[in-house]
């Protein structure tokens, strides 16, 4: 059975690694839609199409941006710890 130790070291991953996937996400969804409104703004300031581009690329970034986080969340799966119980993969040191 595992001591509390281990209890509060696995909580304290568990945590770290939660904060990680939300600021990955929020940093990625923010930067996304700055990306898609500037080249947007851009593109229609060049054709004189006012709000064509703009609403395209918003519209556009939101199925990317799923995607990625999608794939920022099977990483983050992968990075969770076996289930107490369950012996933990070995990791090699390298010399």
């Amino acid at each position: 059975m595992p001591d509390q130790s281990d209890q509060v070291e696995n909580a304290r991953a568990s945590l770290q690694l939660a904060f990680s996937v939300l600021g990955q996400i929020g940093a990625l969804t923010l930067g996304a839609l700055i990306l898609a409104l500037v080249a947007g703004l851009l593109l229609d300031k060049i054709f004189s199409t006012r709000p064509l581009f703009t609403v395209l690329f918003l519209v556009g970034s939101f199925p990317v941006t799923y995607y990625l986080i999608y794939r920022i969340a099977l990483n983050a799966v992968g990075k969770i710890q076996p289930a107490a119980g369950k012996p933990a993969p070995v990791k090699e040191e390298k010399e």
